[in-house]
């Protein structure tokens, strides 16, 4: 457990990168994680929070512009998402680039599901631990 994350090298700033949230790895969210068919209503929050996904969906940029959120060229009061979403989370909380870093994942970029570990390494020794290679991840 790191109490200053940032004296190690680690990165503090988290999505969406915006000071005035303030999140940290340390002090992440909260992030309502949207689904399929889910309505939001559209503030300066929620446009931080939702404008890559927006922007992916609707193949328009999503922006802030005199106090009101504007997709493309309209102004949007709320949004209706088409697809569901993931927060993916790895396995080092101090220092894993995960969606702390990069923000939510499409449903339909998830390719396979995890079933054996590949590798691991003592931390200290950084010698394989034979006992958990190939095990099945339960």
């Amino acid at each position: 457990n790191l109490k200053h994350p940032e004296q190690h090298g680690i990165v503090v700033g988290t999505f969406p990168y915006d000071k005035q949230l303030g999140w940290t790895i340390r002090e992440f969210g909260p992030l309502p994680i949207p689904k399929k068919g889910q309505i939001v209503m559209m503030n300066r929050t929620n446009c931080l929070l939702y404008r890559q996904l927006i922007g992916w969906e609707q193949k328009k940029k999503l922006r802030v512009k005199d106090g009101q959120i504007v997709l493309g060229d309209s102004v949007i009061t709320q949004y209706r998402f088409k697809k569901n979403y993931y927060f993916v989370s790895g396995d080092n909380m101090a220092n894993s680039q995960d969606s702390r870093y990069w923000g939510m994942l499409p449903e339909e970029y998830i390719v396979g599901k995890a079933s054996r570990i590949w590798y691991s390494e003592d931390k200290f020794t950084e010698k394989p631990r034979w006992d958990r290679i190939m095990q099945k991840i339960k």
